[in-house]
């Protein structure tokens, strides 16, 4: 009996190892034969088996695979994903479905697609992969074809409304006739970008008045008429109104009859007007200077053109020029009209003319000073470079007055031109802010600059368009204090927006529509605080608009910092020649004129011109006193009992006439009858009326010369003709 269960049992376990060979067997045969990818791993992540698909597809043996984790082998950015799925398999789930990068033996890798099961009893995995790469590269390149397409049109869409808006700004800006300008914008629409379009002009007097109704075809003449005889009622609630009141534009996909309203009011009018196909509809703003002066509409009635957003921005941009175009023909037919317009204009231009020659004079005193000292021979190193350093600053500030005044006159005489080319915008902001980076730090003022990378060029003049950068820049390091803040910031969309933001004087809400103007300055009196000639703002308007863009500027108020703004069109796919040196010579040198023991107080808010008369003066034997202000010179003068005084006399806050008024008001023991002499830039005929008329015993004009200034100083301090 024992003896057969034995042989039972040895005949069970031959039959189970038959068994199991076999199954082995077939498993090999499988693992051979297969076309795939088959393998099998344990779970620790080693490959324990792999069918010759593995070697054919990477190149590596099953020596090499078996030797290392199959983890190695992915690439680092699929790896953690990849040891997620193995975590799952040696909990027991199944691997449904992932892919992954593999390496290969040449270095490359291969996109493989994985499904794995596991055999917890055997503590194995089963692996099924499929090499996926040609099947990516397909769709890569597919997807790659794709976006080439789309980026074609894009472009090709772009060039089009680039081209569109071109031409439609040389045919606006062709008239100076207001109702001229208006009517050519409906004529340019139509039918480029709508079927039906209507302008309604908003009068001074808030009335809403329709001027112009065009149509792409012209047998619907008579329904163009009975749109031409209506007008929409500013206080209404149609899309015109609401469009003229807001400021903000209404786009419509899909026409609904309140819109069609604000068209028409006759109920045939309005019956044809939906007959004929209306289905999309655009209102646009059209706003000059914060004036609404109307408002265009445009309407399709075809369904293959159903407006959206990028028809929107057209229309706006569109709208931007027109108005401003509309705004410069009003302005033009103002100031033909307008008296009191004609006056201003010409106080302005004597306001500039004054200005103009104090700025050009002011740097010419320390230059023509400096020289002089330069040539006599009697500085030593320090001063021999002190010197140069300021001929050198003034004569870079007196250039820049120059170039102004230079592109002024081309702009005036329509001679100023640019040579655009496709450029990338970022280098050239760049540039224009590392020219103004040494001004900023010596503010201590923070400039931020952020400046997004743009993928489309920009067609301009990068020379212009760095000027345009360095004139917004510079201007608000002048206008911003000490230890404050620039931020510029450059970014894209449909357009280029590159914005200049300062924490600084700010601009008054009275100036802020003018300043851009030429000549115009918030303040041109003589106690201004700032200099300059008021050009700056004014070219780059002009340089900006020459590009197909638009600047503009915002401020909350007085030091409430301000903004401007300069809006330019994506592209879809002076050095100054020195004149001859002024020879001025001293008659005798510092050896011929001679101050010693003259007390000499000198007042000027310029370093430069403080340092050129202290130094100047001292050469000649005199005991010099610099002050900068009106108030410190009042608080000195009774301390120091100077012989004579000699003043500027355009200062911020308090001016030359300020003082003088307060030094006469003082009794003559405390000094309010000291000789005085005003040196100043200011050398108009009048201008030397009122200096003398004020209390100054002598008008010296800036600039010069030490000797001259020697002599006014020792004949008003009582030494005859100054000399000894």
């Amino acid at each position: 009996m024992m003896r057969e269960l034995q042989e039972r049992e040895h005949r069970s376990q031959l039959a189970e190892a038959t068994d199991r060979l076999e199954a082995e067997t077939k498993r090999n045969r499988f693992f051979t034969l297969a076309i795939d990818m088959l393998a099998i791993a344990s779970f620790d992540g080693h490959f324990k088996q792999l069918n010759p698909s593995w070697e054919k597809t990477l190149g590596f043996s099953d020596e090499e695979l078996k030797t290392k984790p199959l983890i190695e082998f992915v690439h680092l950015e699929d790896r953690a994903s990849t040891e997620e799925q193995l975590q799952k398999v040696q909990t027991g789930a199944s691997i449904a479905y992932f892919e992954n990068r593999y390496r290969t033996k040449a270095g490359g890798w291969r996109w493989l697609g994985w499904t794995a099961a596991p055999f917890a009893e055997e503590g194995l995995i089963y692996i099924f992969a499929r090499d996926l790469t040609e099947r990516k590269v397909a769709e890569e390149e597919r997807l790659h074809l794709i976006r080439e397409q789309t980026a074609r049109a894009a472009a090709e869409a772009a060039e089009r409304r680039a081209a569109f808006l071109a031409d439609a700004g040389i045919s606006l800006a062709s008239s100076l006739d207001y109702h001229t300008t208006l009517a050519r914008l409906v004529r340019l629409v139509v039918p480029f970008m709508a079927d039906w379009c209507a302008l309604d002009v908003r009068d001074e007097d808030g009335a809403v008045r329709r001027v112009e109704v065009a149509h792409a075809d012209a047998g619907k003449e008579d329904l163009a008429r009975q749109l031409m005889a209506f007008s929409p009622d500013p206080d209404g609630e149609d899309p015109q109104a609401r469009v003229m009141r807001t400021r903000e534009p209404c786009l419509a996909p899909e026409c609904n009859d309140e819109m069609l309203v604000g068209l028409v009011r006759d109920p045939e009018a309005q019956e044809a007007l939906r007959a004929s196909g209306s289905c999309s509809m655009m209102v646009i703003p059209l706003v000059a200077r914060g004036r609404p002066l109307g408002a265009l509409t445009l309407l399709s009635d075809t369904a293959s053109r159903t407006y959206g957003r990028l028809d929107l921005e057209l229309a706006e941009e569109l709208g931007r020029r027109a108005a401003l175009a509309a705004d410069n023909a009003w302005l033009y037919r103002s100031s033909q009209e307008a008296r009191k317009g004609a006056e201003r204009a010409n106080r302005a231009k004597d306001e500039f003319l004054a200005t103009l020659s104090h700025e050009l004079r002011t740097p010419l005193t320390p230059i023509l000073g400096w020289t002089v000292m330069l040539r006599s021979g009697t500085l030593d190193q320090a001063g021999m470079l002190r010197g140069l350093e300021v001929i050198e600053r003034n004569v870079r500030a007196q250039t820049q007055l120059i170039e102004d005044l230079l592109d002024v006159s081309r702009i005036v005489t329509g001679k100023l031109r640019v040579e655009v080319r496709p450029i990338d915008l970022v280098p050239v902001v760049e540039a224009g802010l590392d020219a103004v980076r040494p001004s900023a730090e010596a503010k201590e003022i923070h400039l931020d600059a952020t400046l997004e990378p743009i993928d489309s060029k920009v067609l301009a003049d990068p020379d212009r368009l760095q000027q345009v950068v360095w004139n917004l820049a510079s201007n608000a390091v002048k206008f911003t204090p000490k230890g404050g803040r620039i931020e510029v910031r450059l970014r894209a969309d449909s357009h280029v927006h590159l914005s200049v933001k300062d924490n600084g004087k700010g601009i008054s809400a009275e100036f802020l529509p003018y300043v851009f103007d030429r000549f115009r300055q918030a303040d041109s009196t003589s106690t201004r605080k700032y200099g300059g000639l008021g050009l700056g703002l004014a070219i780059v308007r002009h340089l900006v608009e020459l590009h197909g863009g638009t600047v503009h500027a915002e401020s909350a108020g007085p030091d409430r910092g301000a903004t401007f703004t300069v809006r330019l069109p994506l592209m879809q796919e002076r050095s100054v020649a020195a004149g001859p040196a002024r020879r001025g010579s001293e008659s005798s040198g510092a050896a011929a004129v001679r101050l010693d023991g003259v007390k000499v107080m000198v007042v000027d808010d310029e370093l430069d011109m403080r340092d050129f008369l202290s130094v100047s003066l001292r050469q000649y034997g005199a005991d010099v006193t610099a002050l900068a202000s009106v108030g410190e010179a009042v608080e000195a003068l009774e301390r120091e009992k100077p012989d004579v005084l000699v003043s500027d006399i355009g200062m911020p806050g308090e001016d030359g006439y300020a003082l003088i008024r307060k030094v006469r008001a003082l009794a003559p023991e405390r000094g309010g009858q000291v000789p005085a002499a005003a040196l100043t830039g200011f050398a108009a005929g009048d201008d030397t009326t009122r200096v003398l008329s004020a209390g100054y015993q002598v008008h010296l004009p800036k600039p010069v010369e030490p000797s001259q200034l020697a002599q006014v100083v020792g004949t008003l301090a009582g030494r005859g003709n100054g000399l000894n």
